[in-house]
């Protein structure tokens, strides 16, 4: 995989080509970190873009997810997919897979909820994945209980899975 190209065997590409070589990441535990990007750096950065937006549909979800990761993670592989609802980037190094949905007029909490239960099934089954975090854009506060998915679906075992439907 060090050359760029997606081989046949996975369904990740190196989207890297615009990070540095090292990423200038303060030392934290990965999880952590996506954490912080998922509770509340997400949410303030797509704010703040918004504004300066003229159209606010302009803002990709996945594309500012992605340069976050970059930040501070040193090898971010793109899932390569034939449907935009199932966006998915590898942290490699660290065997974790991060999903991102966002809450729409046409993607409600059910709907979220089913899929998020299908890569749940699918990234079991992965060899380069040990956790699993599911990031769920809702700026307009589409799902009725954003807890209560995030509860629904977390868990420890066989693989670890958390959850964050955000802003609150």
């Amino acid at each position: 995989m060090d050359s760029g190209k997606s081989s046949k065997s996975s369904s990740y590409s190196r989207a890297n080509d615009d990070a540095p070589a090292k990423s200038p990441v303060v030392k934290q535990e990965p999880l952590e970190v996506l954490e912080q990007l998922c509770e509340w750096v997400f949410h303030l950065v797509a704010r703040r873009l918004r504004r300066l937006s003229k159209n606010r549909r302009t803002l990709n979800v996945q594309d500012l997810l992605h340069s976050l990761l970059q930040i501070y993670f040193e090898d971010v592989l793109q899932e390569e997919s034939s449907s935009s609802s199932r966006m998915g980037f590898l942290l490699k190094r660290e065997q974790i897979v991060v999903v991102v949905k966002k809450a729409r007029a046409t993607l409600g909490a059910k709907e979220i909820g089913e899929q998020l239960l299908e890569d749940v099934v699918r990234y079991q089954a992965h060899h380069h994945c040990k956790s699993l975090v599911c990031f769920v854009h809702d700026p307009e506060g589409r799902i009725a209980n954003p807890r209560g998915l995030e509860a629904d679906l977390a868990k420890e075992e066989p693989m670890f899975v958390r959850v964050y439907v955000r802003p609150r």
